[in-house]
């Protein structure tokens, strides 16, 4: 059986929500555009790519703790409490203002 003829057997096989997914995936692979906007599944194939591992052979690595983990990813502790505060409000703003631009922000995080 060739690869091709593999993977139309694998797709019929398939549900629609994870036929949506592997057309996003195979779509980042050749490179072709979405028709549409993306959805979640697009961007997480997107941000995904291909994987640099097979399944069976990520299983058969042996886990790594945390601290090897984060220097493979490049992760660094935060120094300062400060770092985590974003000043996205003035402190004289109303507050019925801000829950109100908090709710269409997360209504717009929603359906992007």
């Amino acid at each position: 059986m060739t690869a091709r003829e593999e993977l139309h057997t694998l797709v019929d096989r398939l549900f629609d929500d994870a036929a949506a997914t592997a057309l996003a995936y195979v779509r980042h692979l050749v490179q072709e555009p979405q028709s549409g906007p993306p959805t979640a599944q697009d961007r997480l194939a997107r941000r995904m790519g291909p994987s640099a591992v097979k399944g069976a052979a990520f299983c058969a690595q042996p886990p790594a703790d945390l601290a090897t983990l984060a220097a493979q990813q490049g992760v660094r502790p935060v120094a300062t409490f400060e770092v985590l505060l974003v000043d996205i409000w003035p402190e004289d703003g109303d507050i019925d203002e801000f829950i109100a631009r908090l709710r269409r922000w997360r209504h717009e995080d929603a359906h992007a």
